[in-house]
């Protein structure tokens, strides 16, 4: 029942701000991200960055930042010509995050548009010791962000990872899927602009 209730809240807070960028100061960040933009069917922003949510006049969630590492990517990651990260369809990828006690992620086919935010209920990124891993079968794009222990409080930013035509020597579900020999070791990405 609370549930339900506190679905109302968020559809009312919705729909009185519906002319403007929709705070969620007070709502806890999970629930925030589970909310679908009315207003924007395709997501151009991180509602957890203000410049990009009031913007685009879209939803904003507050309250969600807290102090954590940054993002470093290790094997299967190579970086394009614009410094963007980049791995492979079918080949596992690394990264660890310090502070961050698990990633969530959405994966988006090629010129799929980004329809929701990612949510604490998306896939979540294999964890062991202090690495990450992530495997898609389908180029396109990966919107990951992390989790503190406290989804209500502890949400990073979203970061993209561009997903390019892997070289069809295995895909993700079969069994010693190749990581990539290149390393990124100890590179840095930037959290998703617009």
């Amino acid at each position: 029942m609370v549930s339900c209730w506190r679905s109302l809240a968020l559809l009312l807070a919705m729909a009185l701000g519906s002319m403007s960028s929709t705070v969620m100061g007070g709502i806890c960040c999970a629930d925030c991200l589970d909310v679908t933009d009315p207003l924007n069917t395709v997501i151009t922003y991180d509602p957890l960055v203000f410049d990009q949510c009031s913007a685009a006049t879209g939803i904003c969630c507050y309250g969600c930042s807290f102090p954590h590492g940054t993002l470093e990517y290790q094997d299967g990651v190579l970086f394009n010509s614009d410094g963007s990260a980049q791995v492979s369809a079918g080949q596992q990828f690394s990264f660890s995050f310090n502070n961050v006690s698990r990633v969530t992620y959405d994966t988006l086919k090629t010129n799929q548009a980004q329809t929701s935010f990612v949510r604490n209920g998306s896939s979540e990124a294999s964890f062991s010791g202090r690495t990450f891993t992530i495997c898609v079968d389908e180029p396109g794009t990966i919107a990951l962000r992390g989790w503190g222990t406290d989804s209500c409080t502890q949400v990073t930013n979203e970061y993209k990872i561009s997903v390019v035509e892997g070289n069809n020597t295995g895909t993700c579900d079969s069994s010693g899927s190749t990581i990539l020999a290149a390393s990124a070791f100890a590179a840095h990405n930037e959290p998703f602009d617009t």
